[in-house]
């Protein structure tokens, strides 16, 4: 869903830089990167200033319902074709069932949200990579897999997680980061600081996880901090659409923002 909202707002999520120019690999600090940060900012900011569980979770739903809210409203023609489209239908179908059936038999959302956040952060930037060749959909899966079994690691001490051994989340995250160094450096004609900057998220990833030895980071927080990222991220897309498309979307992101933590709390 989000992949295709970025596809129709033109956000060049591998190739931009923080003003949305330049091509990948250039600088550490891309869009990619620094839109993560920006998140991560202010992730941590509401986690400091809210100190009532109540109104953090107010919060994070109201950010949840903004985000997808939003979603629906911008990639309404692709929603449109994908269930309109017969050859889409099935597959349409079966992440329904599945989805339902995960819901039925209340399968943990920490981890159910780890695999829903793993495959948005692996894919994000395939439809902005110059090919789609093996090279690419194997970077894509490692990159997948690292940020899900990163994002298990962080939350390590969740309830959903205590029954899997903790060495066994760290083993898993080294293994995928060892996955993900081979599948980037397939490309011998691409040079090691292309590579670097293609995996600024990577490394902000990297920095999270020590992060979480000195403290303990809740499930929420990285659900939070994900909602963020997708109000922040399609902003270098929308500054080359002109004034009032911007406008817009601040306009609905704020008002939405607004208007549903308010009914939480009413």
């Amino acid at each position: 869903m989000e992949s295709q909202q970025d596809e129709r707002k033109g956000v060049k999520s591998k190739g931009s830089d923080f003003n949305g120019v330049g091509k990948s690999g250039d600088t550490i600090f891309t869009w990619d990167f620094s839109s993560r940060a920006l998140a991560l900012l202010a992730t941590v900011t509401a986690a400091a200033s809210i100190t009532d569980n109540s109104l953090w979770i107010a919060a994070v739903v109201a950010f949840g319902l903004s985000h997808y809210v939003l979603s629906f409203y911008y990639a309404a023609p692709q929603i449109k074709f994908l269930v309109t489209s017969p050859a889409h239908q099935l597959s349409g179908v079966t992440l329904l069932v599945a989805g339902s059936v995960l819901y039925l038999t209340k399968f943990p959302l920490a981890i159910f949200f780890a695999l829903h956040h793993a495959f948005n952060e692996g894919y994000l930037r395939r439809s902005t990579a110059p090919s789609e060749g093996s090279v690419t959909e194997s970077v894509g899966a490692a990159r997948a897999l690292l940020h899900g079994l990163g994002f298990m690691v962080v939350i390590r001490h969740e309830a959903a997680l205590r029954n899997i051994p903790e060495m066994l989340l760290w083993l898993g995250f080294a293994m995928a980061a060892a996955f993900y160094w081979r599948a980037v450096s397939a490309d011998k004609d691409v040079p090691h600081a292309s590579v670097a900057g293609s995996s600024s998220p990577e490394v902000l990833l990297f920095l999270v996880v020590l992060l979480s030895l000195q403290m303990e980071i809740s499930w929420l927080q990285v659900v939070f901090y994900h909602f963020a990222l997708w109000a922040i991220h399609p902003i270098a897309g929308l500054s080359k659409k002109g004034s009032a498309a911007m406008t817009e979307y601040v306009a609905l992101t704020i008002g939405s923002l607004i208007g549903f933590f308010g009914y939480d709390n009413h």
